[in-house]
């Protein structure tokens, strides 16, 4: 049973960053700012972005394990 956040996840985001490149720098971009002390964008823009990207893992985890489950 996967856990819906599972720190392992992470080792997703090369996987992310391979099929959505452009969409990973924005990412990477966006939580610079945000991590800045005078960062001008609300932190609840930040939590949106860091929850897409959690559940972007979550869904690449996912989709591996039908598609094992299938072989």
């Amino acid at each position: 049973m996967s856990h819906y956040h599972d720190s392992d996840d992470l080792r997703f985001l090369g996987e992310i960053k391979t099929l959505a490149p452009a969409d990973f720098a924005g990412f990477v971009a966006l939580d610079k700012v945000v991590s800045r002390g005078d960062g001008a964008i609300p932190i609840a823009a930040a939590l949106r972005a860091g929850a897409a990207v959690t559940h972007g893992a979550l869904a690449l985890k996912l989709f591996d394990q039908v598609k094992g489950d299938q072989r």
